[in-house]
């Protein structure tokens, strides 16, 4: 771990997790890779939930159901005889390294709110419940997968192993279309639209509204990836 930790604590209910995780300088882990690469000094204590957490992973009649201690590695491997399903992919772009990815949960890719996450993003778009105890400790989460006719994700990054800096993903179920953008933003936009709403207008007006939660950096301006999301919704729109 790093300097600053006093203690590991590993309690035997996830009530007992959550009062734990509730006193200060305290932090629940899992996989624990975000906390490892952050080193947050203020953090003394860790509280050790994976045996509290599933790694179940269940997909029946359309419902996939997803244990929060499942890795990333865990979805890809499920969805192995559909090395293209969205969700595998989406996995694979969250984490170049095979290794952390066989590390990193989905519940912590949850936690963290990662906005260049396309699991994250994907798992918004696709309107994903959370299963949630004691103190809102993540504990799983379900999709209906039945009812959606068509998703796509578009990432745009400096090279293909690096994180994304726009992700624009749509889920088509009937004639109503998710779309949430994401990438190297503060936070996800999120908007419900129908079929026929989804116009060059809509595209404009969605564009200029996303931007404002990103900012200018090394990975270009602000008007610059305003075009990318652009473009990003242009093609989600020509696939959905």
């Amino acid at each position: 771990m790093w300097s600053s930790i006093k203690n590991i604590q590993f309690p035997e209910t996830l009530a007992e997790a959550g009062n734990l995780a509730a006193q200060k300088n305290a932090a629940i882990f899992s996989g624990g890779t975000y906390l490892a690469a952050q080193r947050d000094q203020s953090v003394l204590s860790l509280v050790d939930i994976n045996k509290l957490v599933t790694k179940k992973i269940d997909y029946s009649h359309g419902k996939l159901y997803c244990g929060a201690g499942a890795t990333l590695q865990d979805l890809i491997d499920f969805f192995s005889k559909d090395d293209k399903h969205h969700l595998a992919a989406a996995a694979r772009w969250s984490c170049a390294s095979k290794n952390i990815r066989n590390q990193r949960t989905i519940g912590g890719e949850i936690a963290q709110g990662r906005c260049n996450s396309e699991v994250v993003v994907g798992i918004s778009a696709l309107n994903a419940q959370l299963e949630m105890k004691e103190r809102r400790i993540i504990t799983g989460l379900n999709i209906d997968l039945a009812t959606v006719n068509t998703i796509h994700l578009e990432r745009f990054a400096v090279l293909p192993s690096a994180p994304a800096f726009v992700i624009v993903v749509g889920v088509k179920r009937g004639v109503k279309i998710r779309i949430v953008i994401g990438g190297q933003a503060r936070q996800l936009t999120m908007r419900d639209i129908s079929e026929k709403e989804f116009d060059d207008q809509l595209i404009d007006n969605l564009s200029i509204s996303a931007v404002d939660n990103f900012d200018d950096d090394h990975l270009g301006t602000r008007t610059y990836k305003q075009a990318v999301i652009r473009t990003g919704l242009q093609r989600v729109k020509g696939v959905l």
